[in-house]
């Protein structure tokens, strides 16, 4: 019997789009549209989780935000659009950001990570992006740790992704990437 529900779950998904399943399914049209000006993709994490549209606290606005209660993690999410900004400098903006959020206690920690250009290309579809672990500042955050990971596509803008959890989930970089740039045309590839 399970197997015959496995092949029509199987059948079904074949037909089905595939970004439309693993993508907007959750989101509301407002912020769909959102992401469909900004040539950004959503991919919804494969845990449970809640939605919000509300910034979790002041210290850095967001566009949306997921709570992941059962792994006690957050998830934030803002881009910064830079469409008209001719003089706009991905690095600058990332060190100036992670400066912000990160605490300045005596214990604190930033650790700037490198991503991997296959990764940068094919999953983030991106022309730069980098990884900072850090301490959060209290305002940001009650959790401990933090992981910001910041993408960039010339002409259009950059994307952050926070992470914010006191114990790092295994699926940390599945959450890394649940936005991402849309994907170029072939030509501009």
């Amino acid at each position: 019997m399970w197997i015959r529900y496995f092949l029509y779950l199987l059948f079904v998904c074949s037909l089905t789009p595939p970004q439309l399943c693993a993508q907007e399914a959750d989101l509301p049209d407002e912020l769909k549209a959102f992401l469909a000006n900004n040539e950004l993709v959503w991919h919804a994490p494969s845990v449970d989780f809640r939605l919000h549209r509300k910034r979790l606290q002041a210290q850095q606005a967001t566009d949306f935000r997921l709570s992941i209660r059962k792994q006690n993690v957050d998830v934030l999410y803002y881009f910064y659009p830079t469409a008209t900004d001719t003089f706009f400098v991905p690095h600058v903006h990332t060190a100036t950001t992670i400066v912000q959020l990160a605490s300045n206690e005596e214990d604190s920690y930033i650790a700037a990570h490198g991503v991997d250009p296959a990764v940068v290309d094919t999953v983030y579809h991106a022309d730069w992006a980098q990884t900072f672990f850090f301490s959060p500042k209290n305002a940001l955050s009650e959790y401990k740790d933090g992981q910001m990971t910041a993408v960039y596509r010339d002409g259009v803008g950059m994307a952050f992704v926070f992470l914010l959890f006191d114990d790092a989930p295994l699926y940390l970089e599945e959450l890394a990437q649940t936005l991402r740039f849309r994907e170029r045309p072939q030509a501009e590839k």
